[in-house]
């Protein structure tokens, strides 16, 4: 991706027909996401068990985060959403049809069958709040939407499955003859959504037939008392990827049980705060850059990891191991249009003539591109981030018998990371090139 890719978290497909249609100023609720409160089994559900289902998904995580990577000709910082792109490419497979949805589907490693049976509790995973009596400790927080122009004419059919086994809002909004009111409405939703950390003009055209967008927002704190994290007393030398040096204090983490895990490239371990998330460091080895080192393999991988060696049985030996790591932000915001062209075959769903979203709607539309934008801060006090995605058209003790030892993993060079909420999904995933 190109230098206009600063932040992450938005898909948009821009469509081409538009209809004369009375003014309306605001936007219009038309429908909402299925209560799941009493759970939700489909009864055709093809032969897919939830945990290969997420395989599927961290399958196309590794390979659209290692994607837009190799794009990235910044040198600042960078994430994206993984999860937020996945969302985003669902929903578009469900209002397409032919060829369109055929690529869409392949492209997530799915059948819509496969889909259906299982996104509503992709979905419920990663809508999570705890509380402490008022007072929220983490939460984690996803929506799905779609935002329809005054007067299109849409199937009741796909928007009932959307709301279903999508859980998604849909609004009416004049895109064609009240365009400042409908980007406006937009805008102040993502706003809401996202807890203000992602406040951007869309400028959805006066061509919009509808859009459909993806919000994810992440906040949770290193521990049940909010206490934020002991900086080191020494500054250690951080080397960033120009080959330049900064002194910097870095952060102490807990111990956690396990060691670090190293190989031929890189090495890589975690830390945990509070909700089951974790961040998973990729350090470079002594002659490598991280550019060299965060490819879809290593970040699968990664992310793959379920154990880290914590006990060593035949010398009885019980590892723990602390990372100490700087404060860090990263951002990202682009066209993720040529990506998905290129690494995952999305062709027709950008081709005027080839593009099929009939199951929403008869009236012809198409993408002529795809915006994600993220935002993530990692710091003493915990982790928040957000993403949107839209498309117009982030140990048990051993026995007394074992001997316990504390290790430090020391996180000062320009390093990859990735995200996860308690099932590995990742959330965030990005490079920090400077602290």
């Amino acid at each position: 991706m190109n230098t206009k890719l600063k932040t992450i978290a938005i898909i948009a497909c821009t469509v081409v027909c538009a209809l004369t249609l009375p003014s309306c100023t605001k936007s219009t609720l038309l429908g909402k996401p299925r209560d799941l409160s009493g759970g939700f089994v489909r009864e055709d559900r093809d032969e897919l068990s939830f945990e290969e289902f997420l395989l599927t998904v961290d399958e196309f995580s590794s390979a659209f985060v290692s994607s837009v990577y190799a794009e990235y000709e910044n040198s600042e910082n960078f994430v994206v959403s993984p999860i937020s792109a996945y969302m985003s490419l669902a929903l578009a497979s469900e209002c397409a049809g032919g060829r369109t949805r055929a690529e869409l589907l392949d492209a997530l490693g799915v059948t819509r069958e496969q889909m259906l049976s299982y996104f509503p509790r992709l979905y419920e995973n990663l809508n999570i709040e705890y509380k402490d009596g008022l007072k929220v400790k983490h939460t984690l927080k996803l929506g799905n939407s779609v935002w329809v122009n005054k007067g299109t004419r849409v199937k009741q059919q796909c928007i009932d499955a959307l709301s279903d086994y999508y859980l998604s809002y849909s609004y009416s909004a004049d895109f064609k003859n009240d365009n400042k009111n409908a980007n406006k409405s937009v805008r102040s939703f993502v706003k809401k959504q996202t807890k203000g950390l992602i406040d951007n003009k869309f400028e959805l055209s006066e061509q919009t037939l509808f859009t459909l967008i993806n919000t994810l927002y992440l906040k949770t704190l290193w521990n049940n008392y909010g206490d934020e994290l002991p900086l080191l007393d020494e500054k250690y030398e951080f080397k960033q990827s120009d080959g330049t040096t900064k002194d910097v204090k870095l952060l102490q983490g807990y111990y956690l049980s396990g060691r670090v895990q190293s190989f031929d490239k890189y090495s890589t371990f975690y830390t945990e705060p509070i909700g089951g998330y974790k961040i998973k460091f990729i350090v470079p080895s002594e002659d490598y850059g991280i550019g060299e080192v965060f490819t879809e393999q290593t970040v699968s991988n990664v992310n793959s990891l379920t154990g880290y060696g914590e006990k060593d049985d035949v010398n009885k030996i019980h590892y723990y191991t602390r990372c100490l790591f700087p404060e860090f932000k990263a951002s990202c915001n682009g066209d993720i249009k040529e990506v998905l062209k290129n690494k995952f075959g999305l062709n027709s769903l950008f081709d005027e003539a080839a593009c099929d979203f009939t199951a929403l709607t008869d009236d012809k539309a198409y993408c002529n591109e795809i915006v994600h934008v993220a935002d993530l801060t990692v710091n003493r006090r915990g982790i928040e981030g957000a993403a949107v995605t839209y498309i117009p058209g982030a140990g048990a003790p051993g026995p007394d018998e074992y001997t316990e030892v504390y290790e430090d993993f020391t996180v000062n060079k320009s390093f990859g990371f990735i995200v996860t909420n308690y099932q590995n999904v990742a959330l965030f995933a990005g490079v920090i090139n400077k602290v």
